[in-house]
């Protein structure tokens, strides 16, 4: 009970879910023209609807009884996993259901993009304490700048730019969420 209490996880989700699921519904398929380095950027503004779940989701996962914790028996890591992969299901669970009420297909890639940014989020934690929220969020700038060719087509490595029907993003999302669960499940308790 105390780790729901300190965790604020029943309150925050929801939040970031609210927020998510209005961002995509505003946005969609809005696209935006932005400073590149390379090429012509012609990004869609849905590429950033993650940043509230993956915001709170750190909110979150810092939101601890620190010295409960490291000497307490239970695993606070698997908790906090499931915590983790709750946020990023249910960011899914809303990209597929927005995307099939209001016929926008593209939205099920925003909710791999979320799986792809929250691992990331995960595997940076242990050496970026809460600052690795910051990660992503430099990923997706990367993204901007640097992640397309000069016809405007996505760069191979820019996993977030790619079609909803590339396997290969969404292999690399799956893969790099859980490498997160796993850092995060060996390093939950150890940071302080």
């Amino acid at each position: 009970m105390w780790w729901l209490k300190a965790r604020r996880g029943p309150v925050m989700l929801p939040i970031a879910w609210v927020i998510y699921a209005g961002l995509l519904l505003a946005v969609q398929d809005s696209v935006v023209i932005l400073p590149s380095v390379i090429g012509a950027a012609d990004v869609v503004l849905s590429l950033f609807v993650p940043v509230p779940v993956l915001a709170l989701l750190m909110y979150c996962l810092e939101s601890r009884l620190r010295f409960a914790e490291i000497s307490g028996v239970r695993n606070v890591g698997a908790r906090d996993a499931a915590l983790s992969a709750t946020a990023a299901v249910g960011a899914l669970v809303l990209s597929a259901a927005i995307g099939m009420l209001v016929h926008f297909p593209d939205a099920v890639a925003v909710g791999r993009n979320t799986f792809f940014l929250v691992g990331v989020m995960l595997c940076a934690r242990p050496f970026c304490k809460d600052y690795a929220v910051m990660i992503p969020v430099t990923w997706l700038l990367s993204i901007v700048f640097l992640g397309f060719k000069k016809n405007r087509e996505p760069q191979a490595w820019a996993i977030n730019l790619q079609s909803t029907e590339s396997w290969v993003s969404a292999t690399i999302s799956l893969l790099a969420f859980l490498a997160g669960l796993l850092v995060q499940l060996r390093t939950s308790r150890s940071i302080s």
